[in-house]
Protein backbone atom coordinates (compact mmCIF):
# COMPACT_ATOMS: atom_id res chain seq x y z
CA UNK A 1 0.00 0.00 0.00
CA UNK A 2 1.17 3.60 -1.25
CA UNK A 3 1.24 6.24 1.73
CA UNK A 4 -0.83 8.99 1.14
CA UNK A 5 1.77 12.37 1.52
CA UNK A 6 0.92 14.23 4.91
CA UNK A 7 -0.23 17.79 6.09
CA UNK A 8 3.46 18.99 5.54
CA UNK A 9 4.66 17.64 1.96
CA UNK A 10 5.56 19.97 -0.07
CA UNK A 11 3.05 18.83 -2.92
CA UNK A 12 5.40 20.63 -5.65
CA UNK A 13 7.71 18.34 -5.01
CA UNK A 14 5.37 15.23 -5.46
CA UNK A 15 4.28 16.22 -8.54
CA UNK A 16 7.70 16.96 -9.86
CA UNK A 17 8.25 13.14 -8.83
CA UNK A 18 5.50 11.96 -10.35
CA UNK A 19 6.00 14.13 -14.05
CA UNK A 20 9.78 12.30 -13.88
CA UNK A 21 8.43 9.03 -13.08
CA UNK A 22 5.90 9.42 -15.69
CA UNK A 23 8.78 10.57 -18.44
CA UNK A 24 11.09 7.54 -17.52
CA UNK A 25 8.01 5.36 -18.31
CA UNK A 26 7.51 7.06 -21.94
CA UNK A 27 11.00 7.15 -22.46
CA UNK A 28 10.64 2.94 -21.19
CA UNK A 29 8.10 2.86 -23.52
CA UNK A 30 9.98 4.06 -26.58
CA UNK A 31 13.09 1.68 -25.71
CA UNK A 32 10.68 -1.02 -26.28
CA UNK A 33 9.10 -0.32 -29.40
CA UNK A 34 12.44 0.36 -30.80
CA UNK A 35 13.56 -2.97 -29.35
CA UNK A 36 10.26 -4.71 -31.46
CA UNK A 37 11.64 -2.68 -34.41
CA UNK A 38 14.68 -5.29 -33.83
CA UNK A 39 12.37 -8.35 -32.64
CA UNK A 40 10.63 -7.98 -36.00
CA UNK A 41 13.63 -7.94 -38.27
CA UNK A 42 14.55 -11.00 -36.28
CA UNK A 43 10.88 -12.42 -36.83
CA UNK A 44 11.17 -12.08 -40.48
CA UNK A 45 14.85 -13.39 -41.16
CA UNK A 46 14.87 -16.29 -39.69
CA UNK A 47 10.72 -17.09 -39.76
CA UNK A 48 9.70 -17.04 -36.16
CA UNK A 49 5.67 -17.06 -35.72
CA UNK A 50 4.09 -13.83 -34.00
CA UNK A 51 2.22 -16.16 -31.95
CA UNK A 52 5.62 -17.59 -30.22
CA UNK A 53 7.24 -14.33 -30.60
CA UNK A 54 4.27 -13.06 -28.63
CA UNK A 55 3.77 -16.21 -25.80
CA UNK A 56 7.65 -15.30 -24.68
CA UNK A 57 7.02 -11.56 -24.58
CA UNK A 58 3.46 -12.69 -22.05
CA UNK A 59 1.48 -10.76 -24.89
CA UNK A 60 -1.21 -11.63 -27.67
CA UNK A 61 -0.60 -12.44 -30.70
CA UNK A 62 -2.91 -9.54 -31.61
CA UNK A 63 -1.18 -7.22 -28.92
CA UNK A 64 1.82 -8.27 -30.72
CA UNK A 65 0.76 -7.07 -34.26
CA UNK A 66 -0.75 -4.18 -32.72
CA UNK A 67 2.99 -3.01 -30.99
CA UNK A 68 5.02 -3.74 -34.18
CA UNK A 69 2.67 -1.75 -36.06
CA UNK A 70 3.96 1.33 -33.57
CA UNK A 71 7.16 0.46 -33.44
CA UNK A 72 7.48 1.40 -36.96
CA UNK A 73 6.48 5.28 -36.37
CA UNK A 74 9.78 5.15 -33.84
CA UNK A 75 12.87 7.12 -34.84
CA UNK A 76 16.32 4.82 -33.67
CA UNK A 77 18.73 7.05 -31.75
CA UNK A 78 21.66 8.77 -34.23
CA UNK A 79 24.48 6.67 -34.14
CA UNK A 80 26.89 7.28 -30.78
CA UNK A 81 24.06 9.27 -29.33
CA UNK A 82 21.13 8.12 -26.95
CA UNK A 83 18.51 9.54 -28.50
CA UNK A 84 16.83 10.64 -31.64
CA UNK A 85 16.99 13.97 -31.12
CA UNK A 86 18.30 16.82 -28.39
CA UNK A 87 15.21 17.08 -27.33
CA UNK A 88 15.03 13.40 -26.25
CA UNK A 89 18.84 13.19 -25.31
CA UNK A 90 17.91 15.79 -22.58
CA UNK A 91 14.99 13.89 -21.33
CA UNK A 92 17.46 11.06 -20.84
CA UNK A 93 19.78 13.29 -18.60
CA UNK A 94 16.29 14.38 -16.75
CA UNK A 95 15.68 10.80 -15.88
CA UNK A 96 19.13 9.88 -15.40
CA UNK A 97 19.57 7.53 -18.04
CA UNK A 98 22.35 9.26 -19.14
CA UNK A 99 24.86 12.01 -16.88
CA UNK A 100 25.39 15.58 -17.13
CA UNK A 101 28.85 14.61 -19.07
CA UNK A 102 27.12 12.70 -21.97
CA UNK A 103 24.44 14.61 -22.15
CA UNK A 104 26.74 17.99 -23.08
CA UNK A 105 28.98 15.66 -25.00
CA UNK A 106 26.08 14.27 -27.02
CA UNK A 107 24.39 17.71 -27.31
CA UNK A 108 27.91 18.99 -28.44
CA UNK A 109 28.42 16.90 -31.10
CA UNK A 110 24.51 16.96 -32.80
CA UNK A 111 24.39 17.97 -35.77
CA UNK A 112 21.83 20.64 -35.57
CA UNK A 113 19.29 21.11 -38.37
CA UNK A 114 19.22 24.70 -39.67
CA UNK A 115 16.70 27.13 -38.14
CA UNK A 116 13.54 27.54 -39.61
CA UNK A 117 12.73 30.27 -41.58
CA UNK A 118 10.24 33.23 -40.95
CA UNK A 119 7.27 33.68 -43.43
CA UNK A 120 8.22 36.99 -43.92
CA UNK A 121 5.44 38.89 -42.14
CA UNK A 122 6.07 37.94 -38.68
CA UNK A 123 8.96 37.00 -36.30
CA UNK A 124 7.41 33.33 -35.96
CA UNK A 125 10.13 30.49 -37.07
CA UNK A 126 9.16 26.91 -37.20
CA UNK A 127 12.18 25.15 -36.39
CA UNK A 128 12.78 21.72 -37.95
CA UNK A 129 13.25 18.28 -35.74
CA UNK A 130 16.61 18.51 -34.36
CA UNK A 131 17.36 22.05 -34.07
CA UNK A 132 18.64 23.78 -31.63
CA UNK A 133 15.17 24.92 -30.10
CA UNK A 134 14.92 21.32 -28.78
CA UNK A 135 17.78 22.38 -26.81
CA UNK A 136 15.74 25.70 -25.72
CA UNK A 137 12.49 23.79 -24.94
CA UNK A 138 14.28 21.44 -22.95
CA UNK A 139 15.43 24.50 -20.95
CA UNK A 140 12.19 25.99 -20.84
CA UNK A 141 10.26 22.31 -19.63
CA UNK A 142 12.93 21.69 -16.99
CA UNK A 143 15.02 18.79 -18.20
CA UNK A 144 17.79 20.70 -18.38
CA UNK A 145 19.35 23.83 -16.40
CA UNK A 146 20.34 27.07 -17.16
CA UNK A 147 23.84 26.55 -16.22
CA UNK A 148 24.25 23.15 -18.37
CA UNK A 149 22.38 25.52 -21.57
CA UNK A 150 24.68 28.31 -21.00
CA UNK A 151 27.74 26.23 -20.94
CA UNK A 152 26.56 24.47 -24.02
CA UNK A 153 25.70 28.00 -25.67
CA UNK A 154 29.56 29.35 -24.57
CA UNK A 155 31.02 26.12 -26.15
CA UNK A 156 29.07 26.77 -29.35
CA UNK A 157 29.91 30.79 -29.11
CA UNK A 158 33.91 29.54 -28.70
CA UNK A 159 33.96 26.86 -31.48
CA UNK A 160 32.22 30.00 -33.47
CA UNK A 161 34.67 32.49 -33.00
CA UNK A 162 37.75 30.13 -33.34
CA UNK A 163 36.36 29.13 -36.63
Amino acid sequence: MTAVPGPGTDFRAVVQRAAKLRRRRDLHDLDYRRALRKVRAVVQREGYAQRSVADNLGISQPALSKALRSAEQVQEPREGFSGASPYEICERYHVEFIDREQLIDELLRWPYAKRGKTDGFDGLAIDPPGAWGDVTKALDDGLIDGETYDQILDTFDARFYEG
